[in-house]
């Protein structure tokens, strides 16, 4: 069943099979990427499996093929997350991983290392803070909810008025 109601089922279906070849090709480089390069690396990493996870939703594939490139996606964010990231991809992401949380005991740990560094980051410039982060990752990893108070929250009630 195709989700996507505009592009083609071939669309799709090249986007994945162009992101299968592109994945396999990036694994088979990672004994020559140096230390320096790292970062880039598991960014191409992070954007061909975020990639893969759109085009096997909108192809209609099985839960389980679509979480695997979430997962293996997010690790590899985890890994790449600085300072200079905005706070949109990490909502991104830690909306996914509340999507997934009855599996989140296979990526809890990615989430922690993102958190960890989001608060490190936000601690040292506050135009990085963002209630809503912080509401989704505790809700991940303290099970805690919480009222919160975000930019887009603030931005939205403004489009109200």
């Amino acid at each position: 069943m195709l989700r996507d109601k505009i592009k083609t089922k071939n669309y799709f279906i090249g986007i994945k099979n162009d992101g299968i070849d592109w994945l396999e090709n990036l694994r088979e480089m990672r004994s020559i990427v140096t230390p320096n390069k790292l970062n880039v690396y598991y960014i191409d990493l992070d954007v061909t499996n975020t990639e893969l996870f759109k085009a096997c939703y909108s192809l209609g594939d099985s839960i389980n093929s679509i979480f695997e490139y979430f997962k293996e996606g997010l690790h590899y964010y985890s890994l790449s997350y600085t300072e200079n990231d905005g706070i949109f991809t990490i909502i991104d992401h830690l909306s996914l991983a509340v999507l997934f949380e009855n599996r989140k005991e296979e990526f809890i740990d990615d989430v922690k290392v993102l958190f960890d560094k989001y608060v490190q980051y936000s601690e040292q410039d506050e135009s990085v803070q963002d209630g809503y982060i912080e509401t989704l990752a505790l809700y991940l990893l303290e099970d805690r909810v919480e009222n919160f108070r975000s930019r887009l929250e603030y931005l939205n009630m403004i489009g109200n008025d």
